[in-house]
């Protein structure tokens, strides 16, 4: 156990500091401070010691230098269980410090590429940096604490042991301080640096039995922030039932989260994925009618699926999904008479979604480096009616609806939809006729009456006539592409003899 007799306190983020030193101060813990932390505490009404009163020597070079004093790093360095260092320590008359409290500069917060070069050099910290690092390397005798939300964990801790922390909570904090350090010196790398630098730091939070096969290995990792605190639950979900999730179930979950969260919550709705593509999806007054849409959409895919909801699942919903094999089932809440239904089956495994967070980027290795790129945030730039009827507001929507399920159908993709409701999808076919077959295949076979007269969406431009020839054997009335080919104009023209309305929206949706 280490006893705690002196603090050393030098916080830029004067956050919940008063609840930390009014327990060491009450337990007559010794508290030295910087200059704005000494003010802070005193204006707190507690005792403290200025560092520069210790050290009989006073901040220098506009405050630069403050704290790189021996009288400090001997204190914090030095250790007890050394008898030499502790004489030594003794005839220079340093006080051994048992505890740093210290954040840094915020320096990525106040940084921008406007910023004069002279403030953002001074708003690297060198003195704090220095401060973790020399705690961090004593942990054994040194208790390091670089961030307030560590604090009620320590003042748990300090209580429950009555003064003293234990060895294994200071090796925590000497792991999160340095992992702070690295972050913070991360950041001030990618500032300066000509060439694009792009840290991440990542914690394994998840470990999962195997990858997309059984003979990969596989975990879920999330990026670390400097609060010490517990992670995030997994894509924001907490399991109810059923089984450990697998690589492949994170995967359909993230995915359809990602697109139910474009949805909203204005209307109920409801997404089945197969293998990270909507096999089904549909909004609707209610979310049992949404659930039996996007169910009808395509029973076959659906079996071993992943169905989200962005309403509560009930009975009805619970006793048709009991009576089919479904892999993972995610929504927001369940009411009590449909959980003790889905709960029959052991292996369904049960998400409740409390909170939507995703990381606004992708990363994708690919041979000796990884590609990393925004997130496909946008949906069309424009509803250019290049020919036929003008949109209506509904027909807008329903665009709006096809778009947004469509970028998440890998390519080449092609979505039959009508009002708010997916007939057909046909993707990651090598050429875009043949996913628009199969899309018009599917669509006619489940939805013979509502087909025709639908609308049809591509992830990109028809190079050629065909797929317009296609749809209009089937009925579509909107064919929606972004537009942008060489042979726009002959398309356009088919779409006109057809009597097909043919709009572009100005934006690809490649997904590979």
């Amino acid at each position: 156990m280490i006893t705690i007799k002196n603090a050393l306190i030098s916080v830029s983020d004067k956050k919940d500091l008063k609840a930390l030193v009014e327990l060491l101060s009450h337990a007559e813990v010794h508290l030295y401070a910087t200059e704005s932390t000494h003010a802070a505490i005193t204006k707190m009404g507690f005792l403290c010691e200025k560092v520069e009163n210790y050290t009989a020597f006073p901040p220098i070079l506009h405050g630069r230098v403050k704290t790189l004093h021996p009288k400090i790093f001997g204190g914090i360095l030095g250790r007890t269980r050394i008898p030499s260092e502790v004489e030594e320590n003794k005839q220079h008359q340093i006080l051994k410090f048992d505890l740093v409290c210290v954040n840094l500069y915020p320096f990525s917060d106040n940084v921008s590429p406007e910023t004069p070069l002279e403030e953002k050099l001074d708003l690297i910290d060198i003195g704090g940096v220095s401060l973790l690092r020399a705690s961090g390397k004593n942990y054994i005798e040194c208790i390091t604490l670089s961030d307030p939300s560590q604090y009620p964990l320590f003042i748990a801790e300090f209580t429950q042991y009555e003064g003293c922390v234990s060895e294994e909570f200071s090796q925590k904090c000497m792991v999160q301080s340095f992992l702070h350090t690295s972050m913070y010196d991360a950041h001030i790398a990618q500032t300066f640096s000509e060439n694009p630098i792009q840290p991440y730091f990542l914690q394994k939070s998840l470990a999962l039995r195997y990858g997309e096969n059984p003979h990969q290995k596989a975990g879920f990792f999330h990026p670390l922030s400097n609060a010490f605190t517990a992670p995030s639950l997994p894509l924001g979900c907490h399991k109810l039932h059923g089984k450990d999730l697998s690589y492949n179930n994170l995967l359909d979950v993230s995915q359809g989260l990602d697109l139910m969260n474009e949805y909203g919550t204005e209307l109920p709705a409801c997404i089945i994925l197969k293998h990270t593509n909507p096999c089904g999806a549909a909004a609707s007054k209610d979310i049992l009618d949404a659930y039996k849409k996007a169910y009808q959409c395509d029973p076959v895919s659906a079996f071993g699926g992943v169905f989200i909801f962005n309403q509560e699942v009930n009975l009805a919903i619970a006793e048709h999904i009991h009576s089919v094999f479904v892999d993972v089932v995610c929504a927001p809440s369940y009411a009590t008479d449909a959980l003790q239904i889905l709960t029959k089956k052991k292996n369904i495994r049960l998400l409740e979604h409390t909170a939507y967070d995703s990381l606004p980027m992708h990363l994708k290795d690919a041979g000796n480096g990884f590609l990393v790129q925004d997130k496909d945030q946008e949906v069309v730039k424009d509803m250019e009616v290049v020919c036929g009827n003008p949109l209506s507001a509904e027909e807008k929507e329903d665009i709006l609806f096809g778009m947004k399920t469509l970028k998440y159908v890998k390519s080449n993709a092609i979505l039959i939809c009508d009002h708010r409701h997916v007939l057909g999808i046909g993707g990651g076919q090598p050429n875009r006729v043949d996913s628009c077959r199969i899309a018009l295949s599917h669509a006619k076979e489940r939805f013979p009456q509502e087909v025709s007269g639908s609308i049809l969406c591509s992830d990109a431009y028809f190079p050629f006539p065909d797929s317009i020839q296609e749809a209009s054997e089937y009925g579509i009335r909107i064919v929606v592409e972004p537009g942008g080919s060489i042979n726009d104009s002959k398309v356009i023209e088919e779409a006109n003899r057809k009597g097909i309305t043919l709009v572009f929206t100005g934006q690809r949706h490649f997904l590979h």
